[in-house]
């Protein structure tokens, strides 16, 4: 698994965790910077040109990718306090 993604029991009730489809693999993303990073690794590492994944692998990735961005834009949404 590539670097700054965990194999463990995934900690639902984290708020900074983004559950990976894959059981056992999550996300640490504590900000945008670290998010946007989880992105570029999967768009560009398992998606890109030089990737072997079959189709079931990407499609997993795709899912993945999916709830990063979600996340990505509750962060960026959210109120920040004052």
């Amino acid at each position: 698994m590539p670097t700054g993604v965990s194999f463990q029991s995934c900690p639902v009730d984290s708020p900074d965790v983004v559950c990976s489809v894959v059981p056992g693999y999550f996300y640490p993303c504590p900000d945008v910077k670290t998010l946007d990073g989880h992105i570029t690794m999967l768009a560009s590492g398992w998606l890109g040109p030089g990737s072997n994944l079959t189709p079931a692998r990407r499609s997993l990735a795709r899912r993945d990718i999916d709830a990063l961005l979600d996340r990505r834009s509750w962060l960026l949404h959210i109120p920040t306090a004052a």
